[in-house]
């Protein structure tokens, strides 16, 4: 019987470990999913920016013809270049933005709260398992038995 206790005892502790483990991967699942949902939005946002200086580069350059020769090629020039160094420094923010890294973060993180919550589980059913044993038949033995004591006059 010293053993079943020795062995419940070993499982409510490693039970307790696992339920640490599980509040610590699921803030660590909500910190990596709003990690990649920041990530993701402001992609979304910088990759409109860099299509709008594309285009507006694009446009700019189909013009090229219509300023060639003319007094206003200086400043068909300096507006053309600065449109490239916005399109540069809007790009290199994109690139930045771009958090490939949280998503794959997220989910390893999804997959490692899903196996702390797989090991909780089982060593919930373990201990439920290992009492039931502790328990054992006499459950109803003990009780006819007290029950019989009771009645007697």
């Amino acid at each position: 019987m010293s053993e079943l206790l020795e062995k419940i005892i070993e499982i409510k502790k490693n039970l307790c470990v696992f339920k640490n483990a599980v509040n610590k991967t699921r803030n660590d699942l909500d910190k990596a999913f709003d990690r990649s949902i920041n990530g993701l939005e402001n992609g979304y946002y910088y990759r409109e920016f860099v299509k709008k200086h594309i285009n507006n580069y694009k446009k700019l350059q189909n013009e090229i013809g219509s300023y060639i020769g003319t007094d206003k090629w200086e400043k068909y020039k300096n507006d053309l270049n600065e449109e490239k160094k916005e399109l540069e420094k809007v790009l290199k923010a994109y690139i930045k933005v771009i958090d490939v890294e949280s998503l794959e973060i997220a989910n390893n993180t999804i997959l490692l709260e899903s196996d702390a919550r797989d090991f909780m589980l089982s060593c919930m059913s373990d201990l439920i398992g290992s009492l039931i044993e502790l328990n054992g038949d006499e459950s109803d033995n003990i009780i006819n038995d007290a029950e019989l004591i009771l009645n007697q006059k």
